[in-house]
């Protein structure tokens, strides 16, 4: 008969496993004394904690062994008691950003948001989406479980000190070329009036989406769009291409019928394999990049202009972003500064001159 007890072992400061086994007394050594109070003190914690949670929500602990689902949590508590005390014009923002995080996430419980969990949401979101949404969207996931921290729900920050942000990457936009554009209307099918207007006006896929027909004047060729996050109006005027084809579409309430961010997505991916383009790496926000790199490189066109027709504020910080200079651009920019240094000169060596070695 084997018999295994927790003990010290060799010495006060660790402790192991010391049993019997066919008549031979072994001790093997887990580690030190301090590691074994630490790991009680958390599992001590924990069974509070769960038994608190189980208490609050009204479930058996079994049921619920670490509280509620992130899903649960912000559409029972967070989102009915937070979102209510925001302003009109944040609410919408706030919404669509915990949303996302809720499908994404949604399935995990409160305290299984670690550091390899944001770890894998990160990667998942920088292939979409920049550094700076990513860092946002774990922001306002972090105030989410601070204020379950407040409430009692748990006991600890799942990442908070644990977690390092990924460093910035410069993403590689890059600007469509005719031929590409060429490629991608072919292609598109009933999908094409999402691309010319991309491409066109600058409008993000989100605001495509949600474009009602009182937002056109077609009449003085221009959108007029409010911005939910500033709440001022973004006037863009419209190219001929854009009117005729803003004049074709008849959805209702939204001219390009509503449709959510994923089949959005789905479409694009269509596109992409159809025109030949699926690994180019093309992401539906280079055509937003490409309206600007256009628009700036028209005469008279500066950053202010063309911050103010992709709805961003002074000092257009974020603009700069979207200048993507063409490698025929630095050419003649070398050329002209060529020209006008004149001819070639060579320049005279100074210094003192290295003596010659006689003849001996």
């Amino acid at each position: 008969m084997t018999v295994v007890r927790l003990a010290r072992a060799r010495g006060r400061h660790a402790w192991g496993f010391d049993f019997l086994y066919e008549g031979r007394r072994y001790q093997r050594t887990v580690g030190p004394t301090k590691t074994l109070a630490r790991l009680a003190e958390a599992a001590e914690k924990r069974r509070l904690m769960e038994g608190r949670v189980a208490r609050i929500w009204g479930v058996r602990t079994a049921a619920a062994p670490g509280g509620p689902t992130l899903a649960g949590y912000l559409d029972r508590t967070y989102l009915p008691d937070h979102v209510a005390r925001l302003a009109p014009s944040t609410q919408k923002t706030e919404r669509s950003m915990l949303g996302k995080l809720g499908r994404q996430l949604g399935r995990y419980r409160l305290d299984e948001l670690g550091p390899e969990v944001i770890d894998g949401y990160a990667r998942r979101r920088l292939a979409q989406v920049s550094g700076a949404m990513v860092r946002e969207e774990v922001a306002r996931l972090s105030r989410v479980l601070n204020d379950a921290l407040r409430r009692g729900v748990l006991t600890a920050h799942p990442f908070r000190g644990r977690w390092r942000r990924p460093r910035a990457r410069p993403r590689d936009y890059r600007e469509l070329t005719p031929a590409e554009e060429r490629r991608l209307l072919r292609a598109a099918g009933a999908f094409a009036p999402w691309i010319v207007l991309a491409v066109d006006t600058g409008l993000r896929k989100g605001e495509l989406r949600m474009l009602e027909a009182r937002h056109v004047a077609l009449a003085r060729a221009e959108l007029r769009l409010e911005q939910p996050k500033t709440g001022a109006v973004k006037v863009v005027p419209l190219t001929p291409r854009a009117v005729s084809t803003l004049r074709a579409l008849r959805g209702s309430p939204y001219l390009l019928g509503g449709w959510s961010l994923p089949w959005v997505d789905r479409q694009w991916s269509r596109v992409r394999r159809a025109a030949g383009l699926a690994g180019s790496g093309l992401r539906f926000n280079d055509l937003r990049h490409t309206f600007a790199s256009r628009a700036l490189r028209l005469p008279g066109a500066d950053v202010p202009t063309v911050g103010e027709l992709l709805g961003h504020r002074p000092p257009y910080t974020t603009t700069l972003r979207y200048v993507h200079p063409l490698a025929s651009q630095k050419r003649a920019v070398i050329k002209a500064l060529g020209e006008s240094l004149g001819a070639p000169r060579m320049l005279a060596a100074r210094g003192r001159r290295q003596p010659t070695r006689s003849a001996r």
